[in-house]
């Protein structure tokens, strides 16, 4: 039942507070949209459940755009400058011998962080429970909330991460490119580890998957491993085995899809509530982040250029698709030539309903 009706007011609505959603939602407000961020309603993350995300140095720049004051201390758990195989290491500087200077950070405080600077640029964020679309002759106009809130808007903007709202209600199809790839995570404490040099991060590969390791500065071990769903046995890294405590703090589907389309007349899917890959791929707080922007940049063209808003999605849509398929074919010849074997299955489609 319809509690309470929005209308006319709105720009656009943006679902989902995590870093895609912030980002587009930000970028929509600067170039002069009344935007609203629909968040999740009493969010918490207890300390068991956090992730530790590693955050490239590019992120900055992105920060820099949305006029975000760069300061990771609040959520800083560790810094690496090269990331290692155990036997060699790369700098994350590419293109000189300059070192380039990475972070291990809590996702929730670093999410946190975000709203905090976003509203200070005042950014509404409504607390509520976005649950469904509110569709029009095909058209997505608005977002209706768990409390039975109806908004409307001129564009929706789904950053809503593994829920995938649009995705989901609007019963787009799903294209995968992996089988089903299982991820679990944790946190070590040790003295006695392999692994004690806290300027690399270790990425190390098997052909069952690989392991990531990241030393944080409270002497612990955050680590995430990867197998296909047949090949988890969800144990703890064998060179974090003499830890004398350890939580495995989430365990997740990492198979690869993106949802086709990834826009339609009135709604945009961007971050994971577009696509996904396994963490291997890298750099996924820099790709929520631009992909969040280019979401905000494809809703500002269409709602300023409304003759224009079939090419301007379909530009969208091309894009999306572009960089995710050049992600995959990164990632399965980096896969192949490191002996992993996890892509024995095909790829098949599938759809919600």
């Amino acid at each position: 039942m319809e509690r309470l009706a929005l209308r006319g007011t709105i720009d656009v609505i943006v679902i989902g507070d995590g870093i895609a959603g912030i980002a587009a939602a930000l970028f929509c407000l600067q170039q002069g949209l009344k935007t609203l961020l629909i968040g999740e309603s009493n969010r918490k993350t207890k300390a068991k459940d956090d992730t530790v995300e590693s955050i490239h140095p590019g992120v900055q720049s992105l920060l820099s755009h949305l006029k975000i004051n760069v300061d990771f201390s609040s959520a800083k758990l560790g810094t690496y400058c090269f990331i290692s195989n155990g036997i060699v290491r790369k700098s994350l500087n590419p293109y000189t011998e300059d070192i380039w200077q990475g972070f291990h950070v809590s996702k929730a405080k670093f999410i946190n962080y975000l709203q905090m600077e976003a509203q200070k640029q005042n950014l509404f964020i409504m607390q509520e429970t976005a649950e469904n679309v509110i569709v029009e002759n095909g058209r997505i106009v608005g977002v209706k909330t768990k409390s039975g809130i109806n908004v409307y808007s001129k564009y929706s903007i789904d950053g809503s991460g593994r829920k995938r709202i649009i995705g989901k209600k609007m019963k787009f199809y799903e294209k995968l490119y992996s089988p089903t790839l299982v991820a679990w995570t944790g946190i070590s404490f040790t003295s006695e580890c392999d692994f004690k040099d806290s300027q690399n991060a270790y990425f190390i590969p098997n052909k069952n998957g690989w392991t990531w390791i990241a030393q944080l500065e409270n002497k612990s071990f955050y680590w995430t491993k990867l197998s296909s769903k047949k090949k988890a046995d969800f144990s703890v890294p064998i060179e974090l085995s003499k830890s004398h405590e350890t939580i495995i703090s989430k365990v997740a589907n990492m198979r690869w899809r993106i949802f086709r389309p990834s826009c339609i007349e009135g709604g945009i899917l961007c971050g994971d509530a577009a696509c996904l890959i396994d963490p291997a791929a890298g750099q996924g707080i820099l790709s929520a982040l631009s992909s969040g922007i280019k979401a905000g940049q494809t809703a500002v063209a269409c709602i300023k250029n409304q003759p224009l808003e079939n090419l301007i999605l379909a530009e969208y849509d091309s894009w999306c698709l572009n960089q995710f398929e050049q992600k995959v074919n990164q990632l399965q010849e980096y896969y192949k030539s490191e002996g992993i074997n996890v892509m024995s299955k095909p790829t098949h489609r599938k759809t919600h309903s």
